[in-house]
């Protein structure tokens, strides 16, 4: 395999759009795993070695192309970590009291959830089952309305063998497990959510669940932001939120894990976390602006009609990176009226064998500044597992340094501008059609590029012909490795290191 040496200066436009084929036909697609327990993969084969955490503050969101919010990568970046807090409350599960049960100390720790949370404080969560429901009087275990006080946050905290307070009274039983809520309505903001240990797609291992419960007679999402809702400034990290169930969950009323309805939703962020099993849409985001989703694994949505893993209306500023995102039943990501959205660093595949998308990528309405760089589809079937965006200016939708392997679909097409991206094994019925593609810096790979991708590992087990260079925030791969370190850039997710 050919590598070429030095930098490649700038991305190299190659107009027009293209489309390649590959079959429907898939013998070798893993029986995957899933079901109530959370588990991805019991190999913990998408577990994340990089906890992705922001960098320094920054300016209000811009609303342009070339805004500072793209060309600095500084989505997200008001999320600093640690917040300064001024008083610090203790929580234990519900069901009984606890000393004096003012929260002062781990030996008089609140029992249960309070029914409004105190601004400037931060609450530790020690193990154990808080949702005390269904309740006759609302739906949700509790609604964050609690009134805005400047910049003043509401934390909530796993509490763990490293950080657990200074209280009396500690166990080191508290950190055994998660603190397990029910759904959460956001209606405020300035809320942080972190459960403080977690990566991948094993739903135990976090530290925080919230998850919609009582599925016989659900009414709404694990984490819904309402119709009246004007949040802002809410950063979940280390959190599992599951819906109840996916496609082959038929009776189950379940429709989106994460939800936004027209209130809109300002600066989110969401990092580190596990979200599945929704019948209909992992997370729905309407009217959002400075959006983050970062290390993440967003496993199994399907069946209803407008099923898919992510979907973005009439929304700007839009960071998706580093992400790990599995069987999808309609698309992988919808973005629909938006501006300035980058997609970088992500392994979108599929386990399920009958787990088909009629777009891995799909754009719709107005659009522009759409970056797709740097990702890798494995194993994806259906009808058709490429960037879809009819009647796409060139200028506003760009796909760069992406890599597609062991697809089995009619199609992908790649509609924008797109260049420096990478093929191998990709059928239809009995024809590989890797050549067809329209590009003329494309690489055909012959040989197996992966680590391991049978067992989930798709690291590059070699090099790749050098794609094209980028600037920040395009320069960390999906391991958190720095890419180009040794000169030449390589394609998909992740970069190769000897």
């Amino acid at each position: 395999m050919r590598r070429w040496t030095g930098t490649i200066l700038g991305l190299i436009l190659v107009l027009g759009s293209g489309v390649w084929s590959c079959s429907s036909d898939d013998s070798s697609a893993s029986s995957g795993a899933g079901g109530s327990n959370g588990h991805l993969f019991d190999s913990g084969a998408f577990s994340f070695p990089y906890d992705h955490d922001a960098g320094p503050t920054n300016s209000a969101p811009g609303t342009e192309i070339g805004s500072a919010l793209i060309s600095t990568g500084s989505i997200g970046s008001w999320d600093t970590q640690p917040h300064a807090f001024a008083s610090t409350l203790y929580v234990r599960p519900p069901g009984q009291a606890y000393g004096t049960g003012d929260g002062s100390s781990w030996t008089n720790a609140l029992a249960g959830l309070p029914a409004a949370f105190q601004r400037d404080t931060r609450y530790y969560l020690a193990s154990g089952e808080y949702y005390d429901g269904p309740f006759t009087d609302r739906y949700f275990h509790h609604e964050f309305e609690e009134p805005l006080n400047g910049e003043q946050y509401i934390g909530l905290f796993k509490a763990v063998e490293s950080d657990h307070g200074p209280g009396e009274g500690w166990d080191s039983s508290f950190a055994q497990g998660p603190a397990r809520l029910g759904p959460l309505a956001i209606l405020s903001g300035y809320l942080i959510i972190d459960g403080q240990q977690g990566l991948g797609g094993k739903g135990e291992d976090f530290g925080i669940e919230i998850s919609s419960r009582d599925c016989a007679n659900r009414r709404d999402s694990p984490l819904n932001f309402p119709w009246n809702s004007t949040a802002t400034n809410v950063s979940l990290r280390h959190v599992n939120i599951q819906d109840c169930g996916h496609r082959t969950d038929p009776t189950n009323p379940s429709e989106d894990a994460i939800y936004t309805y027209t209130g809109g939703l300002t600066r989110f962020v969401l990092k580190s976390s596990f979200v599945h099993d929704a019948f209909r849409r992992l997370i729905l985001i309407q009217l959002g602006k400075d959006i983050l989703l970062e290390g993440n694994t967003l496993a199994r949505a399907g069946l209803q009609h407008e099923a898919g893993t992510l979907s973005f209306r009439n929304s700007q500023d839009i960071a998706i990176r580093r992400n790990v995102l599995v069987d999808s039943y309609g698309t992988f990501i919808a973005l629909q009226d938006i501006s300035n959205v980058q997609l970088h660093g992500n392994v979108l595949r599929r386990t399920l064998q009958d787990w088909e998308v009629w777009a891995a990528i799909v754009l719709s309405g107005t659009f522009q500044g759409v970056t797709v760089y740097n990702n890798t589809f494995y194993n994806l079937a259906g009808l058709n597992v490429g960037v879809r965006a009819d009647d796409a200016p060139a200028s506003s939708l760009l796909v760069a340094n992406n890599l597609w392997a062991s697809c089995r679909a009619p199609q992908i097409m790649l509609n924008g501008t797109h260049s420096y991206n990478a093929f191998f094994d990709n059928y239809r019925d009995a024809t590989l059609l890797d050549d067809q593609i329209a590009e003329d810096t494309k690489q055909v790979i012959t040989a197996d590029p992966f680590a391991a991708a049978a067992s989930g590992d798709l690291r590059l087990s070699g090099p790749t012909e050098p794609g094209t260079t980028l600037a920040a925030p395009y320069d960390i791969d999906l391991a958190g490795q720095t890419r180009a370190a040794d000169g030449v850039w390589d394609r998909g997710a992740y970069e190769y290191l000897k």
